[in-house]
């Protein structure tokens, strides 16, 4: 059996705690973009999404991919 002093007691731990494979401040998605569709809709993606792909990174390629087409036309 171990005995500890207080002040071992009050040490934190080192491991800060869900980190890993934090991103670099720099790099984290901190906007929020939300939307409602009909479920057919939905089911229609979810049908057709790539292995390990979420209806997410789905959208939101979609999404950019159009919004630099339209900026580039101008």
């Amino acid at each position: 059996m171990t005995i500890l002093d207080s002040s071992e007691m009050n040490k934190q731990h080192h491991n800060a705690g869900r980190r890993h494979a934090a991103k670099p401040e720099s790099e984290k998605a901190t906007a929020t973009i939300q939307m409602r569709c009909h479920p057919e809709d939905k089911a229609l993606i979810i049908r057709n999404l790539k292995h390990g792909e979420t209806i997410a990174s789905f959208m939101l390629g979609l999404a950019v991919e159009e919004a630099e087409k339209r900026q580039r036309k101008g």
